[in-house]
């Protein structure tokens, strides 16, 4: 099941605003998720 085109772009972005700008931590579930996006994105 493929994601919507933006969803993983929407993941990485919100997480890079909840990181630094919230005062959420960076756990190794949030590095996994933002991981899998980026590869998603990086599919050709």
């Amino acid at each position: 099941m493929a994601a919507q085109p933006s969803r993983p772009y929407e993941l990485l972005i919100r997480t890079h605003e909840r990181l630094t700008f919230g005062q959420a931590l960076a756990t190794e579930e949030t590095y996994q998720r933002c991981r899998r996006a980026y590869q998603e994105i990086a599919q050709p």
